[in-house]
């Protein structure tokens, strides 16, 4: 269970970065870009590499196809996976089920899923902090043979812009946005968590903390590279 909670708000993070056109994703064909996940004690738990494999215009819409390559846990598998994004008219609308791909349902991958997942919109990158943004959910069963084997509830909720500051990276200092919203992950129990994330314009999403609600650090992402090329 502590790996899938992992798997879930890395996944999460990494979704979100992708939800803006000219702000929230590189705009590059190619670009190519690694996120990194420690726990609170600074060890490497995860990573993920990103490649930008198409940007396609139509009109006013904008669909970006982003090939993810990701591992949680030293002895873990590798998976990969493929998600596109679409903005209409300078507005992305993501939808949650995407927070469910690749390795944060691995043990569950060869089953069927049923899910039901809401948009998650980002706000402008100049937002003013204070802004509130609009609540996320997603509810899925999976079953194999007819037989449900597992069942979650994700709500994001609290969420608003909460100022714009600097954040370093190993990769370098960006002015960012910053995020903060509430998680709460219910299967057989409930677990609440606090994130704060910072984007930055024409990357995405470069560093991210997760939060018990008591305030304790539970784990953090940094951008670890990040290439155009």
């Amino acid at each position: 269970m502590r790996t899938l909670m992992t798997s879930i708000f890395l996944f999460l993070g990494f979704a979100l970065s992708a939800q803006q056109c000219g702000g929230f994703l590189p705009d590059k064909k190619g670009a190519k870009w690694e996120i990194t996940t420690f726990n609170a004690k600074d060890k490497e738990i995860g990573k993920a590499n990103y490649e930008l494999v198409d940007v396609a215009k139509q009109g006013d819409v904008t669909t970006y196809t982003v090939k993810v390559t990701s591992k949680i846990g030293r002895n873990s598998q590798t998976h990969e996976s493929m998600y596109t994004a679409t903005c209409k008219n300078g507005k992305f609308e993501f939808s949650m089920k995407q927070a469910m791909t690749g390795m944060a349902m691995g043990p569950y991958k060869d089953m069927e899923w049923d899910v039901d997942a809401s948009a998650l919109e980002m706000p402008d990158i100049n937002a003013e902090p204070g802004t509130a943004l609009k609540d996320g959910s997603l509810i899925m069963d999976v079953t194999n043979e007819g037989a449900k084997v597992y069942h979650m509830e994700m709500f994001i909720t609290e969420r608003q812009v909460e100022n714009h500051d600097k954040k370093e990276t190993p990769v370098g200092t960006y002015d960012c946005i910053q995020i903060k919203q509430r998680i709460t992950t219910k299967t057989m129990f409930t677990i609440d968590m606090v994130t704060k994330e910072w984007y930055t314009d024409g990357i995405g999403l470069v560093a991210s903390e997760v939060y018990t609600v008591k305030g304790k650090l539970a784990s953090y992402t940094r951008l670890t590279s990040f290439d155009t090329n």
